[in-house]
């Protein structure tokens, strides 16, 4: 949900998925064309989305009691390389294709790393 009326429904979802949830006698539509959205314009500002978003979600994981060690991190930094380079057909777009996926195993590496530190820090 891209464009909305503000009084037709409340936010919902979890930090940092957040979602716009309309009222149950709404109706959303599609519209014609494309939306184009760019996240970041240049390394530096993805990097620098990549630390945001991995701090609010480390607080959320930590807020939910979630933990994590140094070898489930790899792993689930291994996973969600895979999940984009190969699943996601990342391969498909050569050297971007496979930074994307670098990056976001990097982001996730970031999340979970500092929810370690943040059960750390809070005696977990």
């Amino acid at each position: 949900l891209r464009l909305f009326k503000k009084n037709e429904g409340a936010w919902g979802g979890v930090n940092p998925h957040d979602k716009f949830d309309l009222h149950n006698n709404q109706k959303n539509g599609q519209l014609t064309g494309d939306i184009l959205h760019y996240s970041y314009y240049t390394k530096e500002d993805h990097f620098k989305q990549i630390e945001y978003f991995s701090d609010i979600a480390a607080k959320e994981l930590h807020k939910r009691g979630n933990t994590v060690n140094r070898f489930s991190i790899y792993l689930k930094m291994g996973v969600q390389f895979m999940k984009n380079f190969v699943f996601k057909l990342g391969f498909l777009d050569g050297a971007t294709g496979f930074k994307i996926a670098v990056r976001s195993a990097y982001a996730t590496h970031q999340k979970y790393t500092k929810l370690q530190e943040l059960n750390k820090d809070a005696g977990q």
